[in-house]
């Protein structure tokens, strides 16, 4: 659950109030994936550029 929300894709509070387990295991999947783009991003494209989800 923390790591949900440090990366900033839900507050506690969203997680304790709006959204179910289904939701919350599915922004741990977003966040897998983010993590894994990030590590495999050649070093000339920053992770900066990319939108904010």
């Amino acid at each position: 659950m923390a790591a949900v929300v440090a990366s900033g894709l839900a507050s506690l509070h969203d997680l304790k109030t709006v959204y179910d387990s289904e939701d919350f295991y599915t922004l741990v999947e977003i966040l897998s994936v983010r993590n894994w783009n990030m590590a495999h991003t050649p070093a000339q494209e920053s992770p900066q550029t990319w939108p904010k989800l």
